[in-house]
Parts: structure tokens; C-alpha cells; sequence
């Protein structure tokens, strides 16, 4: 917090002194500090956020989006994703 704090000092005197690159730089570094601090402080928070985002990608055929997974199907639960996806009007008529 201490590091933090000098930082934003360090960066308000440099923005008066009219140095706005090394104010940025150092605002940068305070900002990096404090996110740092909030994973550390709450580490369960960002791994239960980290674990809820699905990895995506965009179908080459209808644009659509689909989990990154069901391409493979590797279980029923991607396999019917994936033929929902396939058999489903939008994919269909981009098909054709």
C-alpha cells in the first residue's frame, strides 16, 4: 500500500512538472500494484471469474459463436451441442 501510494505521488508530481510520459509510466506501475494486491487479497474471486468465461470461437460457415470445445465432442453434452449447431437454420442456410 506504501509502494502504491508513492507511486501515485511520484506520478502527480511528474504531471505538474509537466513529465506526462514518465507520469503515465508510473501511474501505470501503481495500477499494476493495486491489481496485484486485489488477486492477492481475493484470490477466489478471480478464479471463480477465470472459471466461468468459456473459451469461444466463431463458426467459418454461419459466424455464429461456439464453444471452443463442442468441436471436438468429446462427451453427449457437446455432441448434441454440436449437432443443434449444424442442423439449426441460421448454420443451414449459410451453407448452402
Amino acid at each position: 500500500a506504501k509502494e502504491i501510494a508513492e507511486l501515485q505521488s511520484k506520478a502527480e508530481a511528474l504531471g505538474a512538472e509537466g513529465n506526462i510520459d514518465d507520469s503515465m509510466a508510473a501511474m501505470k506501475s501503481a495500477e499494476l500494484l493495486v491489481a496485484k494486491k486485489e488477486t492477492l487479497e481475493n484470490p477466489v474471486a478471480f478464479t471463480v471469474a477465470a472459471a466461468k468465461e468459456k473459451a469461444m470461437e466463431v463458426c467459418e460457415i454461419c459466424c455464429n459463436f461456439m464453444s471452443e470445445g463442442d468441436k471436438e465432442a468429446v462427451n453427449d453434452a457437446a455432441k448434441a451441442r454440436l449437432d443443434e449447431h449444424l442442423n439449426g437454420r441460421q448454420h443451414r442456410a449459410w451453407d448452402q
